[in-house]
Protein backbone atom coordinates (compact mmCIF):
# COMPACT_ATOMS: atom_id res chain seq x y z
CA UNK A 1 0.00 0.00 0.00
CA UNK A 2 2.86 2.39 0.84
CA UNK A 3 4.47 1.65 -2.54
CA UNK A 4 1.15 2.44 -4.23
CA UNK A 5 0.97 5.91 -2.65
CA UNK A 6 4.62 6.56 -3.43
CA UNK A 7 3.91 5.86 -7.08
CA UNK A 8 0.97 8.24 -7.03
CA UNK A 9 3.07 11.02 -5.51
CA UNK A 10 5.95 10.61 -7.95
CA UNK A 11 6.38 13.29 -10.57
CA UNK A 12 5.00 12.04 -13.88
CA UNK A 13 7.14 12.76 -16.90
CA UNK A 14 7.78 11.29 -20.32
CA UNK A 15 11.27 9.96 -20.95
CA UNK A 16 13.09 10.42 -24.24
CA UNK A 17 14.26 6.79 -24.27
CA UNK A 18 12.02 3.86 -23.33
CA UNK A 19 12.42 0.09 -23.40
CA UNK A 20 9.14 -1.75 -23.86
CA UNK A 21 8.68 -5.32 -22.60
CA UNK A 22 5.82 -7.27 -24.16
CA UNK A 23 4.39 -9.34 -21.31
CA UNK A 24 2.32 -11.65 -23.54
CA UNK A 25 5.35 -12.55 -25.65
CA UNK A 26 7.48 -13.25 -22.57
CA UNK A 27 4.80 -15.53 -21.14
CA UNK A 28 4.40 -17.21 -24.53
CA UNK A 29 8.11 -18.03 -24.50
CA UNK A 30 7.82 -19.35 -20.97
CA UNK A 31 4.94 -21.60 -21.97
CA UNK A 32 6.81 -22.96 -25.01
CA UNK A 33 9.91 -23.77 -22.94
CA UNK A 34 7.92 -25.47 -20.18
CA UNK A 35 6.12 -27.72 -22.68
CA UNK A 36 9.42 -29.19 -23.90
CA UNK A 37 10.16 -30.73 -20.48
CA UNK A 38 6.81 -30.62 -18.63
CA UNK A 39 7.96 -32.90 -15.80
CA UNK A 40 10.97 -30.72 -14.96
CA UNK A 41 11.39 -27.34 -13.30
CA UNK A 42 12.25 -24.38 -15.50
CA UNK A 43 14.63 -21.88 -13.91
CA UNK A 44 14.65 -18.57 -15.82
CA UNK A 45 18.02 -16.86 -15.68
CA UNK A 46 17.63 -13.15 -14.92
CA UNK A 47 21.27 -12.12 -14.66
CA UNK A 48 22.61 -8.97 -16.36
CA UNK A 49 19.41 -7.08 -15.52
CA UNK A 50 17.34 -9.89 -17.09
CA UNK A 51 19.49 -9.71 -20.23
CA UNK A 52 18.77 -5.99 -20.46
CA UNK A 53 15.01 -6.39 -20.13
CA UNK A 54 14.82 -5.14 -16.55
CA UNK A 55 15.21 -7.41 -13.52
CA UNK A 56 12.42 -5.74 -11.56
CA UNK A 57 9.98 -5.81 -14.46
CA UNK A 58 10.63 -9.44 -15.41
CA UNK A 59 10.44 -10.58 -11.78
CA UNK A 60 7.04 -8.93 -11.41
CA UNK A 61 5.77 -10.73 -14.51
CA UNK A 62 7.15 -14.12 -13.44
CA UNK A 63 5.93 -13.72 -9.86
CA UNK A 64 2.37 -14.31 -11.11
CA UNK A 65 3.27 -17.63 -12.77
CA UNK A 66 3.68 -21.13 -11.34
CA UNK A 67 7.48 -20.91 -11.46
CA UNK A 68 9.22 -22.01 -8.28
CA UNK A 69 12.68 -20.50 -8.80
CA UNK A 70 14.53 -17.83 -10.77
CA UNK A 71 18.30 -17.44 -11.03
CA UNK A 72 20.52 -14.36 -10.79
CA UNK A 73 24.25 -13.81 -10.87
CA UNK A 74 25.07 -11.93 -7.69
CA UNK A 75 24.03 -10.53 -4.32
CA UNK A 76 23.01 -7.08 -5.65
CA UNK A 77 20.73 -8.76 -8.19
CA UNK A 78 19.37 -11.04 -5.48
CA UNK A 79 18.19 -8.07 -3.43
CA UNK A 80 16.05 -6.86 -6.32
CA UNK A 81 14.81 -10.32 -7.27
CA UNK A 82 13.72 -11.22 -3.74
CA UNK A 83 11.72 -8.02 -3.52
CA UNK A 84 9.69 -8.69 -6.66
CA UNK A 85 9.75 -12.50 -6.98
CA UNK A 86 8.32 -13.97 -3.80
CA UNK A 87 9.34 -17.60 -4.18
CA UNK A 88 12.84 -19.10 -4.43
CA UNK A 89 16.10 -17.76 -5.81
CA UNK A 90 19.28 -19.39 -7.07
CA UNK A 91 22.49 -17.32 -7.05
CA UNK A 92 24.72 -18.64 -9.82
CA UNK A 93 28.10 -17.04 -9.07
CA UNK A 94 30.55 -17.14 -6.20
CA UNK A 95 30.36 -14.32 -3.66
CA UNK A 96 32.63 -12.93 -0.93
CA UNK A 97 32.18 -15.27 2.05
CA UNK A 98 30.71 -12.65 4.38
CA UNK A 99 28.00 -11.82 1.81
CA UNK A 100 26.16 -15.11 2.35
CA UNK A 101 25.11 -13.89 5.78
CA UNK A 102 23.15 -11.03 4.25
CA UNK A 103 20.99 -13.37 2.17
CA UNK A 104 17.59 -14.74 3.09
CA UNK A 105 18.61 -18.37 3.58
CA UNK A 106 14.99 -19.53 3.71
CA UNK A 107 14.46 -18.51 0.07
CA UNK A 108 17.95 -18.56 -1.45
CA UNK A 109 20.10 -21.37 -2.83
CA UNK A 110 23.72 -21.03 -3.94
CA UNK A 111 26.01 -22.52 -6.58
CA UNK A 112 29.32 -23.56 -5.03
CA UNK A 113 32.47 -23.93 -7.12
CA UNK A 114 35.28 -24.77 -4.72
CA UNK A 115 36.37 -26.40 -1.49
CA UNK A 116 37.08 -23.19 0.43
CA UNK A 117 33.53 -21.85 0.13
CA UNK A 118 31.99 -25.23 0.94
CA UNK A 119 33.97 -25.56 4.18
CA UNK A 120 33.16 -22.00 5.22
CA UNK A 121 29.43 -22.42 4.63
CA UNK A 122 29.30 -25.82 6.32
CA UNK A 123 30.98 -24.52 9.47
CA UNK A 124 29.11 -21.21 9.52
CA UNK A 125 25.56 -22.18 8.55
CA UNK A 126 25.26 -25.97 8.55
CA UNK A 127 21.95 -27.35 7.28
CA UNK A 128 20.44 -23.88 7.04
CA UNK A 129 22.25 -23.23 3.79
CA UNK A 130 21.15 -24.89 0.53
CA UNK A 131 23.79 -25.42 -2.12
CA UNK A 132 24.17 -26.71 -5.69
CA UNK A 133 27.61 -28.09 -6.53
CA UNK A 134 28.82 -26.70 -9.86
CA UNK A 135 31.02 -29.10 -11.83
CA UNK A 136 33.38 -28.42 -14.73
CA UNK A 137 32.36 -30.92 -17.43
CA UNK A 138 34.34 -29.39 -20.27
CA UNK A 139 33.91 -25.64 -20.52
CA UNK A 140 37.01 -25.17 -18.33
CA UNK A 141 35.87 -21.79 -17.12
CA UNK A 142 34.85 -22.56 -13.55
CA UNK A 143 33.63 -25.39 -11.36
CA UNK A 144 34.84 -28.56 -9.67
CA UNK A 145 37.14 -30.47 -12.02
CA UNK A 146 37.89 -33.76 -10.27
CA UNK A 147 34.43 -34.61 -9.01
CA UNK A 148 35.16 -37.97 -7.35
CA UNK A 149 38.19 -36.64 -5.48
CA UNK A 150 36.32 -33.51 -4.39
CA UNK A 151 33.35 -35.47 -3.09
CA UNK A 152 35.49 -38.02 -1.21
CA UNK A 153 37.67 -35.30 0.30
CA UNK A 154 34.76 -33.13 1.38
CA UNK A 155 32.08 -35.67 2.25
CA UNK A 156 32.07 -34.47 5.86
CA UNK A 157 31.25 -30.91 4.83
CA UNK A 158 28.74 -32.01 2.19
CA UNK A 159 26.83 -33.86 4.90
CA UNK A 160 26.80 -30.77 7.10
CA UNK A 161 25.10 -28.49 4.53
CA UNK A 162 21.87 -29.03 2.62
CA UNK A 163 23.10 -30.29 -0.73
CA UNK A 164 20.07 -29.84 -2.97
CA UNK A 165 21.49 -29.66 -6.49
CA UNK A 166 24.22 -30.55 -8.96
CA UNK A 167 24.84 -28.52 -12.10
CA UNK A 168 27.22 -27.68 -14.92
CA UNK A 169 27.31 -25.59 -18.10
CA UNK A 170 27.35 -26.55 -21.78
CA UNK A 171 29.86 -25.08 -24.18
CA UNK A 172 28.14 -25.95 -27.48
CA UNK A 173 24.45 -26.10 -26.69
CA UNK A 174 23.33 -24.63 -30.00
CA UNK A 175 24.43 -27.76 -31.86
CA UNK A 176 22.29 -30.89 -32.31
CA UNK A 177 22.18 -33.91 -30.00
CA UNK A 178 24.70 -35.74 -32.21
CA UNK A 179 27.30 -33.20 -31.18
CA UNK A 180 30.20 -35.08 -29.59
CA UNK A 181 30.96 -32.32 -27.12
CA UNK A 182 27.38 -32.22 -25.80
CA UNK A 183 27.36 -36.02 -25.54
CA UNK A 184 30.66 -36.03 -23.68
CA UNK A 185 29.44 -33.40 -21.21
CA UNK A 186 26.19 -35.28 -20.64
CA UNK A 187 28.06 -38.52 -19.98
CA UNK A 188 30.45 -36.88 -17.54
CA UNK A 189 27.62 -35.14 -15.73
CA UNK A 190 25.72 -38.44 -15.44
CA UNK A 191 28.77 -40.05 -13.84
CA UNK A 192 29.02 -37.17 -11.35
CA UNK A 193 25.36 -37.52 -10.39
CA UNK A 194 25.89 -41.27 -9.90
CA UNK A 195 28.84 -40.61 -7.59
CA UNK A 196 26.76 -38.17 -5.53
CA UNK A 197 23.87 -40.61 -5.31
CA UNK A 198 26.17 -43.45 -4.25
CA UNK A 199 27.33 -41.20 -1.40
CA UNK A 200 23.78 -40.79 -0.15
CA UNK A 201 22.66 -37.66 -2.02
CA UNK A 202 19.61 -39.12 -3.73
CA UNK A 203 17.16 -36.24 -4.17
CA UNK A 204 19.18 -33.73 -6.12
CA UNK A 205 17.99 -31.08 -8.53
CA UNK A 206 20.11 -31.74 -11.62
CA UNK A 207 20.52 -29.01 -14.23
CA UNK A 208 22.98 -28.99 -17.10
CA UNK A 209 21.03 -27.31 -19.90
CA UNK A 210 21.06 -23.64 -20.79
CA UNK A 211 18.81 -22.21 -23.52
CA UNK A 212 20.23 -24.30 -26.34
CA UNK A 213 20.39 -27.39 -24.14
CA UNK A 214 16.66 -27.22 -23.49
CA UNK A 215 16.15 -28.10 -27.16
CA UNK A 216 19.21 -30.35 -27.52
CA UNK A 217 20.08 -32.66 -24.62
CA UNK A 218 19.06 -36.32 -24.78
CA UNK A 219 18.85 -37.17 -21.09
CA UNK A 220 16.18 -35.97 -18.70
CA UNK A 221 17.04 -33.58 -15.89
CA UNK A 222 14.96 -32.30 -13.01
CA UNK A 223 15.59 -28.67 -14.01
CA UNK A 224 16.58 -26.58 -17.03
CA UNK A 225 18.00 -23.04 -17.01
CA UNK A 226 16.48 -20.80 -19.66
CA UNK A 227 18.58 -17.76 -20.51
CA UNK A 228 18.27 -15.94 -23.83
CA UNK A 229 15.41 -18.22 -24.96
CA UNK A 230 13.07 -16.77 -22.32
CA UNK A 231 13.43 -13.39 -24.00
CA UNK A 232 12.59 -14.76 -27.44
CA UNK A 233 15.85 -15.56 -29.21
CA UNK A 234 16.57 -18.78 -31.09
CA UNK A 235 20.30 -19.55 -30.90
CA UNK A 236 20.17 -22.98 -32.51
CA UNK A 237 22.03 -23.81 -35.70
CA UNK A 238 19.68 -23.68 -38.69
CA UNK A 239 20.24 -27.39 -39.33
CA UNK A 240 19.29 -28.29 -35.74
CA UNK A 241 16.34 -30.68 -35.64
CA UNK A 242 14.52 -28.37 -33.21
CA UNK A 243 15.29 -25.13 -35.04
CA UNK A 244 11.70 -24.63 -36.23
CA UNK A 245 10.34 -25.24 -32.74
CA UNK A 246 12.71 -22.69 -31.22
CA UNK A 247 11.82 -20.25 -33.99
CA UNK A 248 8.39 -19.88 -32.38
CA UNK A 249 10.06 -17.91 -29.59
CA UNK A 250 9.06 -14.24 -29.70
CA UNK A 251 11.42 -11.35 -29.02
CA UNK A 252 9.72 -9.24 -26.37
CA UNK A 253 11.95 -6.14 -26.14
CA UNK A 254 11.70 -3.02 -28.24
CA UNK A 255 13.57 0.24 -27.71
CA UNK A 256 12.34 3.67 -28.75
CA UNK A 257 14.06 7.06 -28.62
CA UNK A 258 12.98 10.59 -29.55
CA UNK A 259 14.28 13.13 -32.05
CA UNK A 260 15.68 16.11 -30.12
CA UNK A 261 17.32 18.04 -32.95
CA UNK A 262 17.02 18.38 -36.73
CA UNK A 263 19.77 19.98 -38.79
CA UNK A 264 19.49 20.72 -42.50
CA UNK A 265 22.90 20.44 -44.16
CA UNK A 266 24.37 20.83 -47.62
CA UNK A 267 26.49 18.43 -49.64
CA UNK A 268 30.08 17.87 -48.43
CA UNK A 269 29.41 18.81 -44.80
CA UNK A 270 30.84 16.76 -41.96
CA UNK A 271 28.65 15.09 -39.35
CA UNK A 272 29.72 14.15 -35.81
CA UNK A 273 33.33 13.49 -34.70
CA UNK A 274 36.57 12.97 -36.58
CA UNK A 275 35.49 13.47 -40.17
CA UNK A 276 34.07 9.93 -40.32
CA UNK A 277 31.14 11.05 -42.45
CA UNK A 278 30.61 13.71 -45.10
CA UNK A 279 27.22 14.27 -46.74
CA UNK A 280 26.98 13.45 -50.45
CA UNK A 281 23.93 15.66 -51.02
CA UNK A 282 21.65 18.03 -49.10
CA UNK A 283 19.91 16.12 -46.31
CA UNK A 284 18.46 16.31 -42.81
CA UNK A 285 20.33 15.15 -39.72
CA UNK A 286 17.96 13.94 -37.01
CA UNK A 287 19.57 13.50 -33.58
CA UNK A 288 18.44 11.13 -30.84
CA UNK A 289 19.66 11.22 -27.20
CA UNK A 290 20.99 7.68 -27.25
CA UNK A 291 24.66 6.84 -27.63
CA UNK A 292 27.27 4.36 -26.51
CA UNK A 293 26.70 5.20 -22.85
CA UNK A 294 23.12 4.02 -23.23
CA UNK A 295 24.25 0.89 -25.07
CA UNK A 296 24.41 1.65 -28.81
CA UNK A 297 27.74 0.38 -30.14
CA UNK A 298 30.12 2.72 -31.97
CA UNK A 299 30.66 -0.15 -34.41
CA UNK A 300 27.24 0.67 -35.86
CA UNK A 301 28.48 4.12 -36.92
CA UNK A 302 27.93 4.79 -40.64
CA UNK A 303 26.38 1.37 -41.00
CA UNK A 304 23.03 0.56 -39.38
CA UNK A 305 19.59 1.97 -40.10
CA UNK A 306 16.93 2.87 -37.55
CA UNK A 307 13.24 3.50 -38.11
CA UNK A 308 11.68 6.96 -37.68
CA UNK A 309 7.92 7.10 -37.17
CA UNK A 310 6.58 10.45 -38.39
CA UNK A 311 3.01 11.42 -39.27
CA UNK A 312 2.02 7.84 -40.02
CA UNK A 313 5.09 7.13 -42.15
CA UNK A 314 7.97 4.80 -41.40
CA UNK A 315 11.26 6.27 -42.57
CA UNK A 316 14.50 4.30 -42.49
CA UNK A 317 17.45 6.50 -41.59
CA UNK A 318 21.11 5.54 -41.55
CA UNK A 319 23.36 6.22 -38.57
CA UNK A 320 25.95 8.72 -39.84
CA UNK A 321 29.09 9.97 -38.17
CA UNK A 322 30.40 8.37 -35.03
CA UNK A 323 27.90 7.26 -32.43
CA UNK A 324 28.56 9.68 -29.57
CA UNK A 325 28.45 9.17 -25.81
CA UNK A 326 24.83 10.27 -25.48
CA UNK A 327 23.79 11.22 -29.02
CA UNK A 328 23.44 9.54 -32.40
CA UNK A 329 22.92 11.24 -35.78
CA UNK A 330 20.61 9.87 -38.47
CA UNK A 331 20.63 10.92 -42.11
CA UNK A 332 17.15 11.61 -43.50
CA UNK A 333 16.28 12.30 -47.12
CA UNK A 334 15.56 16.00 -47.71
CA UNK A 335 12.14 15.08 -49.15
CA UNK A 336 10.94 14.43 -45.60
CA UNK A 337 11.68 18.03 -44.56
CA UNK A 338 8.01 18.81 -43.94
CA UNK A 339 7.20 15.46 -42.35
CA UNK A 340 9.68 14.76 -39.57
CA UNK A 341 9.83 17.01 -36.53
CA UNK A 342 11.40 17.22 -33.09
CA UNK A 343 9.55 14.84 -30.80
CA UNK A 344 9.05 12.11 -33.41
CA UNK A 345 9.86 8.58 -32.22
CA UNK A 346 12.76 6.48 -33.47
CA UNK A 347 12.71 2.72 -33.10
CA UNK A 348 16.25 1.64 -32.24
CA UNK A 349 15.46 -2.04 -31.56
CA UNK A 350 12.45 -3.80 -33.04
CA UNK A 351 10.86 -6.90 -31.51
CA UNK A 352 10.18 -8.09 -35.05
CA UNK A 353 13.05 -10.52 -35.56
CA UNK A 354 12.90 -10.07 -39.34
CA UNK A 355 13.37 -6.32 -39.12
CA UNK A 356 16.78 -4.90 -40.05
CA UNK A 357 16.90 -3.23 -36.62
CA UNK A 358 16.05 -6.32 -34.57
CA UNK A 359 18.51 -6.95 -31.75
CA UNK A 360 19.83 -10.02 -33.56
CA UNK A 361 20.39 -8.17 -36.85
CA UNK A 362 22.02 -5.20 -35.12
CA UNK A 363 24.32 -7.64 -33.32
CA UNK A 364 25.21 -9.27 -36.64
CA UNK A 365 26.02 -5.89 -38.22
CA UNK A 366 28.23 -5.07 -35.26
CA UNK A 367 29.99 -8.43 -35.35
CA UNK A 368 28.85 -9.55 -31.92
CA UNK A 369 26.10 -11.68 -30.34
CA UNK A 370 22.59 -10.70 -29.33
CA UNK A 371 23.47 -11.36 -25.66
CA UNK A 372 25.86 -8.40 -25.69
CA UNK A 373 23.51 -6.11 -27.63
CA UNK A 374 20.76 -6.64 -25.04
CA UNK A 375 22.71 -6.90 -21.79
CA UNK A 376 24.63 -3.65 -22.25
CA UNK A 377 21.42 -1.58 -22.33
CA UNK A 378 21.75 0.73 -19.35
CA UNK A 379 19.60 0.01 -16.32
CA UNK A 380 18.72 3.72 -16.01
CA UNK A 381 16.67 3.57 -19.22
CA UNK A 382 12.99 3.40 -18.35
CA UNK A 383 11.42 -0.03 -18.83
CA UNK A 384 7.70 -0.24 -19.45
CA UNK A 385 5.71 -3.48 -19.47
CA UNK A 386 3.03 -3.52 -22.14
Amino acid sequence: MIDFFRQQLKAKYETLNTIFIDKKKLLSNLSLLKKIHPQSDLIPVLKANAYGHGLKQVCKILNKTSLKTVAVDSFPEAQIALKYFKKNLLILSEMPKETYGYCDLSKTEFCIYNEITLKYLALKYGKKIKIHLFFNTGMNREGIKEAKTYIEKNIKYLNEVSLVGACSHLLASESGSNNEINNKQENEFAQIVNILQSNGFKKLKTHLANSGGIFTLKNKYSAYRSGISLYGYNILDKNHYNYKVANNLKACLSLVSTIVSIQEIKANENVSYSFSYKSKKPCLIAVIPFGYFEGLSRKLSNKSQLKIKAQGEEIWAKIVGSVCMNLTCLEVDIKYRDIIKIGDKVEIISCNKESRNSAKNLAKEEGTIVYETLSRLRDNIRRKVI
